[in-house]
């Protein structure tokens, strides 16, 4: 059984995927910001190493699967910053 790891579940998108997709087929892990801070790299890559989720290639993703939804215009700016800064640490 494949495991993935799924970024924004509580999200709109994130709650739409998982209700769609064939939990017996896969073990799935959906760490919310207070379990994974993915601001902090080395949390990231010790959240990979004890939960060994399957990923064909980090750099192209694999089975990492990142959603997120704008939380408004007053939250932009931040909210793009958490976003790129999330993207980039999951890539390096």
């Amino acid at each position: 059984m494949k495991t993935i790891l799924i970024l924004g579940a509580s999200g709109f998108v994130g709650k739409n995927f998982l209700n769609n997709v064939q939990a017996s087929k896969y073990n799935i892990l959906c760490p919310y910001s207070d379990e994974l801070d993915l601001l902090d790299k080395s949390a990231i890559t010790s959240y990979l190493k004890n939960n060994r989720p399957d990923i064909s290639k980090m750099k192209s993703i694999g089975y990492v699967l990142k959603t997120a939804i704008s939380e408004g215009i007053q939250k932009t700016i931040e909210w793009y910053k958490k976003n790129t800064s999330n993207q980039e640490n999951l890539l390096l």
